[in-house]
């Protein structure tokens, strides 16, 4: 995987309706958001002056349970080419409140929220003001998918789903797969709905592949991140079968 810190950027592109890379170019790894900071070469500059907002909602699991201690944080311009990363933890009953002071771009886009908890998938979700200056954001975590290289499982795309962390599609599932050894990994996802198109993949490991079916060489160490590219979201609840094989070297 090329190193990059600008995964940030490509989110405010593709909400400001910039283009974004296509497939053969690089694309960052996950974000580090304490860490990074956007370019001031490839990014538009948020307009001044700043205003202030507010984020509040309840964080909950698939049953519907609230989840305490979740980490929200919001990602947002304060002011030229600042870039501020505050973040809150869920309370007992799974509620946050977060305020900001953020530039919005012309298009509208405040931030972008981000919540993780420990054994669940991470969520995202872009803000765009509305009429007023508060937001009501209330999340469903999903809890890990996992399949082991050589394995299938099946993964239950659902409509609450945060948006995609890749340029690729609005949309995304995400699988992780297990590596016991060195080898070479083929995956393939489809739907039994002969409707659905045969999503786009992309894995996040050692190196980033593109396709569906798609192959790579593995070695064993962090599990491998496979995002199922959902490109106009789902309106119900729907299967995906993720077919792996495994060839060990």
């Amino acid at each position: 995987m090329v190193p990059g810190r600008n995964l940030f950027v490509i989110a405010l592109l593709a909400a400001a309706g910039y283009d974004s890379p296509t497939p053969t170019q690089p694309t960052p790894t996950r974000p580090t958001p304490t860490q990074q900071t956007p370019s001031t070469q490839s990014g538009p500059r948020p307009p001044i002056p700043v205003a202030s907002y507010e984020i509040t909602g309840i964080v909950i699991g698939e049953g519907g349970a609230p989840i305490p201690g979740a980490v929200v944080t919001v990602a947002h311009y304060m002011g030229g080419e600042s870039v501020n990363w505050p973040r809150v933890s869920t309370d007992a009953s799974g509620n946050y409140r977060i305020g900001i002071t953020a530039s919005q771009l012309s298009n509208g886009w405040v931030a972008r929220v981000q919540v993780a908890a420990d054994g669940y998938d991470e969520y995202w979700r872009n803000l765009k003001v509305g009429a007023g200056t508060q937001f009501l954001e209330n999340v469903r975590l999903y809890r890990l998918t996992r399949v082991a290289a050589g394995d299938s499982t099946v993964l239950m795309a659902r409509p609450d789903l945060g948006e995609c962390r890749s340029w690729m599609a609005a949309v995304c599932a995400v699988v992780r797969i297990t590596i016991p050894k060195a080898g070479r990994l083929t995956v393939e996802v489809v739907s039994d709905d002969t409707i659905t198109e045969r999503p786009p993949l992309e894995v996040w490991g050692n190196e980033e592949v593109y396709g569906n079916p798609l192959t790579l060489s593995v070695a064993p160490g962090p599990e491998l991140e496979l995002l199922i590219g959902l490109r106009d979201g789902v309106s119900t609840p729907r299967p995906f079968k993720v077919k792996t094989s495994f060839e060990a070297f």
